[in-house]
């Protein structure tokens, strides 16, 4: 790509080139990606003509000047011109001061709970929500909580748990490792003749037949020593001799390459969706999938989106590999969603909470490892901020555990950067438990 764009168009040509992109978001450096080069793409093609386009249709007012003032003494872009939208009004920055990571979690899911008017009884019942409190009528689907690690991210899921919040966790790897769901996508490489042995192990445990250790590493051995792919090793491992592993071993390996060269022809011609739900019905991995039910709806979600690839499992498959964590997200369903900072560049959502506002996260930073870049780590705070359209909190605790030790925290140095007239301190300190009327004795 680099070289397509940066060899000179002639002007007049039909070589003309639109190129389009925004540097105050260029936040996947670990990924190759840099900055730079849309300065040099202007360096290479002196006659481009560059359009700056100022006006955002999502976030109010406050939301913009706030993002602007954590860029604009950084910005790669030549324009100086502050994005604006018109959309007056709208609160101030919310800033949600906590003790602990637990704490955190616990008053973000307070807040959630006073916006939508409570999850239930318990709501009222715990002062969670009061009686008569403004309630703005939101569904759970309007808010999203960012932060920069999918540690974070699991506090957040357990905390909302037990307050009945719903939620998705946007993380593709976390979505697809969930029980039951590797095992029937291995087993479908398998049988389309492009798994490995990992997938082996895993379609095993799919079928519910094991072999020992020893006799699995005996059976990888024969088979790169004969120069043997997985399923080619898998048919001659049914009637040859593998040397290393016993007769009763070999006599389950025959029985797991029965099952799934019967497997395999069974679903040859039929659709790759058809193929997924025999495979999870007669592989007894339904059964299993159908004991968690987010199990359940996943597999269901890959179901459908193997649709689109109609009879052809390889486009399926290398599609279902090429899938990033933006893809999992679902804005059908009424959930709060959960997200690290990179995976919502993209989407929008009304209500806004970053989580971790903190030294060490935002910008962040790992004891004993190199420190990521300052100016992407003030463009990926810009692109969490400008996610929200209406409301957007702050949130951080003062001490936090990290690999089993409690560290102390300070509130990061973006927020600090700030003007305070857009910020609004709205922590809610627990109150003191008034003293009960003593009742005295008459005698």
């Amino acid at each position: 790509m680099i070289k397509i764009l940066s060899s000179p168009v002639e002007s007049g040509s039909d070589k003309d080139i639109c190129v389009i992109g925004d540097p105050d978001q260029s936040i996947y450096g670990f990924r190759g990606s840099d900055v730079r080069f849309f300065k040099l793409f202007v360096t290479d093609n002196p006659e481009a003509k560059t359009i700056h386009l100022t006006r955002n249709y999502r976030s109010t007012e406050t939301i913009l000047k706030a993002a602007h003032q954590i860029i604009r003494d950084h910005r790669h872009s030549n324009s100086k011109a502050r994005v604006f939208s018109g959309l007056d009004g709208g609160e101030k920055i919310g800033i949600l001061e906590n003790t602990s990571g637990k704490r955190e979690a616990e008053a973000i899911s307070i807040v959630i709970e006073q916006q939508i008017g409570g999850t239930g009884y318990h709501s009222f019942d715990f002062g969670r929500v009061k009686n008569g409190e403004s309630q703005k009528g939101r569904s759970f689907s309007d808010f999203a909580v960012l932060y920069r690690t999918n540690d974070q991210g699991w506090v957040l899921a357990d905390v909302f748990n037990r307050s009945g919040i719903p939620y998705q966790i946007v993380n593709k790897d976390r979505t697809y490792y969930m029980k039951c769901i590797p095992e029937i996508i291995s087993l479908l490489k398998i049988i389309e003749g492009i798994g490995s042995y990992l997938d082996l192990e895993r379609a095993m445990a799919g079928l519910g037949t094991r072999v020992s250790k020893k006799a699995f590493t005996a059976f990888k051995n024969w088979a790169y020593a004969k120069g043997y792919g997985l399923k080619e090793a898998l048919q001659k491992a049914r009637w040859h001799p593998i040397h290393g592993m016993s007769r009763n071993q070999q006599i389950k390996f025959y029985d797991i390459s029965k099952n799934i060269f019967a497997l395999a022809g069974a679903v040859e011609s039929i659709p790759v969706a058809q193929k997924l739900i025999y495979l999870s019905k007669n592989a007894s991995i339904l059964e299993k999938i159908n004991t968690n039910p987010e199990s359940a709806e996943i597999f269901n979600r890959i179901v459908g989106f193997s649709e689109a690839s109609g009879s052809d499992t390889l486009d399926f498959l290398s599609s279902f590999a090429l899938e990033k964590d933006t893809d999992i997200y679902d804005s059908r369903v009424e959930k709060v969603s959960l997200m690290t900072l990179h995976a919502a560049k993209g989407l929008e959502f009304p209500v806004v909470f970053i989580s971790g506002c903190e030294t060490g996260y935002i910008p962040y930073e790992r004891a004993g490892h190199e420190k990521a870049d300052l100016s992407e780590e003030r463009r990926l705070f810009y692109v969490a901020m400008t996610r929200a359209k209406e409301e957007l909190y702050f949130s951080w605790a003062k001490k936090r555990r990290i690999f089993g030790r409690y560290i102390q925290r300070e509130q990061s140095l973006f927020v600090n950067q700030i003007e305070e007239q857009l910020k609004q301190n709205r922590t809610q300190l627990k109150k003191r438990k008034e003293k009960e009327p003593i009742q005295l004795n008459l005698f």
